[in-house]
């Protein structure tokens, strides 16, 4: 859902441009997977520039939710 409903949305296209987005398969990197304690997909974690987490959501959301769950990570972080 994610792939054809959100992602797409143009308004997460424009948001996309202040973060460096990475889409891993789990299966595929299931060290990564482990590194970051993710048991569940979709989870989007949101790391900082040591790669630490800032701040993560499991879940479908649709494209302003999405939004808006990212930026209050992404604010939090500016805030400390």
């Amino acid at each position: 859902m994610l792939d054809a409903r959100t992602y797409p949305d143009k308004s997460v296209v424009k948001f996309a441009e202040q973060v460096v987005p990475l889409k891993i398969d789990c299966d595929q990197q299931g060290k990564i997977a482990d590194k970051y304690g993710i048991q569940g997909t979709p989870t989007l974690l949101f790391l900082d520039e040591n790669g630490k987490v800032m701040g993560s959501f499991v879940g479908f959301h649709p494209p302003k939710e999405f939004i808006d769950e990212s930026m209050k990570i992404l604010n939090s972080k500016k805030k400390k």
